[in-house]
């Protein structure tokens, strides 16, 4: 570092010259104490390992952002709240469950399942089609969560043997409802909707109600349900069959559908789906009956069964998987 050195004038006075030298070493000893003063400001924080807010180096808004942000602690716990954000916006996918009731009593002189069937509701069928049902056997009707504490007091009342279960069927697939096994020759008529009668016989096979769901959120979270009666027999041999674009092995199976029999209804949210045999159809052989009806240690016996959908949300059900 060079510092100012005062002009001396060599024309002066021998008393003038020494009087400007002793000035100009004063002057230079000042200079150097502030200099040396000025270091020290500037090395002792560092020797202490601080630094003044003036000798700091410029930040940028970013940089000042980082070291205003909060300790790892807090960022983890920001982070899993910003994720659970994330999880909460998420799309979901909503699956339906089914409640199942199944409901079996002994046939006797008076058939008690009528009393039930003055809590269903059977409008939406229309008249044509409930004819055409009661002919073949059966009764199907909705029945509301309100009518529920009248029903069960009929079912205590005469003692029906109860059975309740859930299932979850596959994403995309129908709810089969396995209702019995054919294990011997079986024949079945059917009353059509021209009035004819036909009949077949099946040597083996599963009776199965088979119900196909839609959830209608935009309707109040109703469930449009179609039902229809099928018998399936698994030949034991596999096929190949088209899927998503691809080709993938399944079982060979051999499907009756009653078709005239298929039924389309729209719950509302807590409705059921009340399905049993018709008291006014005596043919055993119609198809109501050999769905619905059995026997057990001599006693003729009738079932019911009420189905309620169940929506519900997993949270594994993603829209981001298959």
């Amino acid at each position: 570092m060079k510092f100012p050195v005062p002009r001396i004038d060599s024309t002066l006075s021998p008393q003038t010259l020494r009087g400007q030298r002793a000035l100009r070493d004063r002057r230079s000893v000042e200079v150097l104490r502030k200099t040396a003063w000025g270091w020290a400001l500037i090395l002792l924080p560092l020797a202490c390992g601080e630094r003044s807010h003036w000798w700091a180096p410029w930040k940028s808004p970013e940089s000042a952002h980082e070291a205003s942000s909060p300790t790892p602690a807090g960022a983890k716990q920001k982070g899993a709240s910003t994720a659970a954000g994330r999880d909460s916006d998420a799309p979901r996918v909503v699956d339906i469950a089914f409640d199942v009731l199944r409901i079996e009593w002994p046939i006797e002189s008076q058939r008690e399942s009528r009393k039930i069937w003055n809590h269903a509701d059977e409008i939406q069928l229309g008249s044509e089609k409930a004819a055409l049902l009661s002919r073949n056997g059966l009764r199907i009707g909705a029945v509301s969560a309100e009518s529920w504490p009248a029903i069960q007091a009929i079912l205590e009342a005469c003692r029906a043997d109860t059975r309740r279960e859930q299932l979850y069927p596959q994403r995309g697939e129908p709810l089969l409802l396995q209702l019995s096994e054919i294990t011997s020759p079986e024949s079945m008529f059917l009353h059509g909707a021209d009035r004819r009668l036909v009949g077949k016989t099946f040597s083996e096979g599963r009776k199965l109600m088979v119900f196909d769901y839609a959830l209608r959120p935009e309707l109040g979270g109703s469930t449009d349900l179609g039902v229809q009666f099928e018998i399936r027999h698994d030949r034991g041999e596999m096929t190949w069959e088209a899927h998503a674009g691809s080709l993938r092995q399944a079982p060979a199976i051999d499907r009756h559908v009653f078709a005239e029999l298929s039924t389309a209804w729209s719950l509302r949210k807590g409705e059921s789906l009340l399905i049993g045999p018709s008291p006014d159809a005596t043919n055993e052989y119609l198809v109501g009956n050999r769905f619905l009806l059995g026997e057990h240690g001599g006693q003729r016996t009738e079932t019911l069964y009420c189905v309620s959908p169940v929506a519900y949300q997993s949270p594994s059900a993603r829209r981001d998987r298959p």
